[in-house]
């Protein structure tokens, strides 16, 4: 008589705590990656949305300035501006950027 008590509290309380179970998908950051490529050893100022700045430093002609170092931006539409040393803009993008996708951009 025990053991029946037993297996019938042992089937209820797994009966009763699988009926709140709910499987669900957590997303906890909206990220995307930006990764820059560039043709210059100048320092490099990138704008994201004007608000966000990133400064490429300078590097020497014997090292290999792309290190594929990626930057983790918000995820969504994206602006990003380039400027020289001198503050003069060379490059512009507007482009949409998914949560966890990497983007490539080659710099003049």
């Amino acid at each position: 008589m025990f053991k029946n008590n037993l297996i019938a509290l042992v089937l209820g309380l797994f009966f009763l705590s699988g009926c709140g179970y709910k499987e669900s998908i957590v997303q906890n950051n909206d990220v995307g990656y930006l990764e820059f490529s560039r043709t210059t050893f100048e320092a490099l100022s990138i704008h994201i949305n004007d608000s966000r700045h990133i400064p490429l430093e300078r590097c020497n002609p014997e090292e290999n300035c792309n290190k594929n170092i990626r930057y983790e931006v918000p995820s969504g539409s994206l602006h990003i501006k380039v400027f020289d040393k001198e503050d003069r803009q060379i490059y512009q993008e507007k482009f949409y950027l998914g949560v966890g996708n990497v983007k490539k951009v080659v710099l003049p």
